[in-house]
């Protein structure tokens, strides 16, 4: 069975999302101070997260969280975003939603929210948190944050369309990260959108030169897209696009055979016969190669090449129409 190619072994930047949580609560620290009932101790707690020490941060504050149940929206979200921080998903998602249930009107608390869903294995939840917080992503990194994680998760769900709207937009806004290009070229590769997955899988490859998983995405790119030339009847461009893939990957059988078929319908031969020949050799057990080298030979009133050849497809698929191929070529050869 053909192994699909997967943006999990592309693997993501690491702690990127924890820097724009870092960069978020430092414009909300004031925010806090001026709305919520905070007492001396509870400034320390802002502190503590600002200089990274966020399990002093969640000894300070979680005491007055706890009191508070139903109200004080920022003590929640400040306790479920160093939650996050020190990686503990099942409680930052217990405060964060409650944050959330309390009408938060910042975007971190979403976004913390929906990494706490993604690291807990939970994508499905993602696009809903970041959704239901997009009102309140107003700056360019909060709206990259919002399109880049929707999107990958939208991309983990197979919703390919809703994916490649979101890795767009993300695209607009910002265009460093290889991991967006990688999941937008593998989302119009199973939407079937195979120029636009060349376009950007060549890209990611140009970033990330030497990938085996990009290369391997970009070449069932170009075979798929070769195939649909074929099947069309454009063969110069499957021609194209299958050598293409070739370069890419040497070993696949099916390749060199499309790519064969392609240079025998531009009537060339000789390029035909090196091409089905590399199939016969990836495709062990396939009578198909040989059959077509049969043709090819005939085609050249190479005779007795094209009678072990087809008597090689007969071997393995014994056809009405190879047993008449046989007959054929031996009556041919019999009247010289």
């Amino acid at each position: 069975m053909e192994r699909k190619p997967s943006v999990n072994d592309l693997g993501r930047p690491a702690g990127r999302y924890f820097t724009f949580l870092i960069t978020v609560v430092t414009g909300m620290v004031l925010w806090f101070f001026m709305f919520s009932p905070v007492l001396a101790e509870y400034q320390q707690a802002i502190i503590y997260y600002g200089r990274g020490m966020y399990e002093k941060a969640i000894q300070e504050i979680k005491p007055e969280v706890e009191a508070h149940p139903n109200d004080w929206e920022p003590g929640h979200r400040i306790l479920g975003l160093c939650y996050v921080k020190t990686k503990k998903y099942p409680q930052a998602i217990a405060a964060l939603s409650k944050a959330v249930q309390l009408k938060s009107p910042v975007f971190s608390t979403y976004m913390g929210l929906a990494i706490a869903y993604w690291e807990s294995n939970q994508a499905s939840r993602v696009a809903g948190v970041l959704t239901e917080g997009e009102r309140l992503a107003k700056s360019n990194d909060e709206r990259y944050e919002l399109f880049h994680w929707r999107g990958s998760a939208n991309y983990r769900q197979k919703q390919y369309a809703a994916a490649i709207k979101d890795l767009t937009e993300a695209l607009r806004l910002r265009q460093g990260d290889v991991s967006d290009y990688s999941q937008l070229g593998l989302a119009h590769y199973y939407a079937n959108h195979y120029d636009d997955a060349i376009t950007t899988l060549t890209k990611a490859l140009s970033m990330k030169a030497g990938d085996t998983s990009l290369q391997e995405a970009l070449t069932r790119s170009y075979q798929k897209r070769g195939a649909a030339h074929l099947k069309d009847k454009h063969y110069a461009r499957a021609v194209e696009d299958l050598s293409k893939a070739i370069s890419y990957n040497s070993k696949d059988g099916s390749t060199y055979y499309n790519l064969g078929l392609s240079q025998l319908f531009l009537n060339q031969y000789d390029q035909a016969e090196s091409s089905f020949t590399r199939a016969a050799e990836l495709l062990s057990g396939n009578a198909d190669p040989y059959q077509q080298l049969g043709y090819v030979y005939e085609k050249r009133k190479q005779y007795d090449k094209a009678l072990d050849a087809y008597k090689k497809a007969y071997g393995l698929n014994k056809s009405p129409g190879l047993k008449a191929s046989i007959a054929r070529v031996n009556q041919i050869s019999g009247e010289k």
